[in-house]
């Protein structure tokens, strides 16, 4: 019998193959995917390796964001489950885009190998800078855009919670301009509609 936590999602849309992965660890404020639910990752990525893939998990996974957020490495995936899954996107070359949360930031972080994969932390809605990010695919590549909440109520609460972290959340959250919105060039042609 699978338990909730051992499944992931898959959808399509077009050609594009959608994954979202459970990365809660009961009772832990960092990531792990379960075994039955890393296996299952695996058989579809060896399935259909050059299918354009986009991933969707709420932990990052690269050291890069482990040792640059305040509530360091456990704060992210567990390392052996990180490693895991940059092995199998080095197998997988479809995989273009991991998107994650957590960290309520908005981030670009380095693969821990030279894959060809972008790693995406995104920010909370909830506080500074209020906001969401939108990733839109194209044939031609795609982009990813943050929006500032616009209604007031949201706009107050943001302004509000900036100065959280002793005033230094604003360094933490905001991120870099190109981490915030970028264009990824990449050949999607073959994706139907």
């Amino acid at each position: 019998m699978f338990h909730p936590r051992d499944r992931l999602v898959e959808y399509f849309v077009g050609g594009l193959r959608l994954i979202g992965l459970d990365t809660t660890r009961p009772r832990g404020a960092g990531g792990t995917i379960s075994p039955p639910q890393l296996a299952h990752l695996r058989e579809l990525l060896r399935g259909e390796p050059d299918r354009p893939t986009l991933v969707f998990g709420h932990h990052p996974v690269t050291r890069h964001a482990a040792v640059s957020n305040p509530g360091g490495p456990g704060f992210v995936m567990d390392r052996f489950n990180a490693a895991a899954l940059h092995a199998m996107y080095a197998t997988a070359p479809g995989v273009f885009l991991h998107h994650s949360g957590h960290t309520h930031r908005n981030r670009l972080s380095r693969p821990d190998s030279g894959i060809g994969v972008e790693f995406l932390e995104v920010g909370a809605v909830k506080e500074y800078p209020g906001g969401y990010t939108l990733v839109r695919v194209y044939e031609g590549g795609y982009m990813v855009n943050f929006y500032k909440t616009r209604c007031e109520a949201a706009r107050r609460w943001s302004t509000r919670t900036r100065s959280q972290y002793l005033g230094l959340h604003p360094d933490h959250a905001l991120g870099s301009l190109v981490d915030r919105n970028h264009v990824v060039l990449r050949d999607f042609s073959g994706l139907g509609g």
